[in-house]
């Protein structure tokens, strides 16, 4: 929520956002998820929606080292046309990510959730380990 703030972005939307992320990691994990997982469903939403919330985020995610790291990010950016940058539209936006672990591995321990069942101990672990562990979010 950090990175949108003083940002022209519904709450509504960041709801919407908010529960297809849940539900992505609800979809993929049985158990620990990892942060990394996380953080880029939460990065490849904010891309969509808001660029300034994205880089916001981005800066603090990916713990940039310096600002060349941080100018490749926004030259990668600068150099996509605006609808592929997310020109600011925030309605009908959608979190994908690949079936998996989306490359994230399952580091922590979190194993794969098989055929959409859901258990109540990964609706309990899946959003209570998530919201502490991702910056500015």
């Amino acid at each position: 929520m950090k990175a949108c703030e003083k940002r022209p972005i519904p709450l509504a939307d960041l709801e919407q956002i908010t529960e297809e992320i849940e539900n992505r990691i609800l979809e993929v994990y049985e158990a620990e998820v990892p942060v990394q997982f996380i953080g880029e469903l939460v990065m490849e939403a904010l891309k969509a929606v808001d660029q300034v919330a994205y880089v916001r985020f981005a800066s603090v995610y990916r713990e940039f080292k310096d600002i060349n790291e941080f100018m490749d990010e926004l030259k990668g950016m600068l150099s996509k046309p605006a609808l592929a940058r997310g020109g600011g539209g925030t309605t009908g936006q959608r979190v994908s990510g690949q079936k998996g672990a989306g490359g994230a591995g399952t580091s922590r321990g979190g194993a794969k959730k098989g055929a959409g069942k859901r258990s109540s101990s990964a609706k309990s672990s899946g959003a209570a380990g998530a919201s502490g562990d991702t910056p500015g979010a």
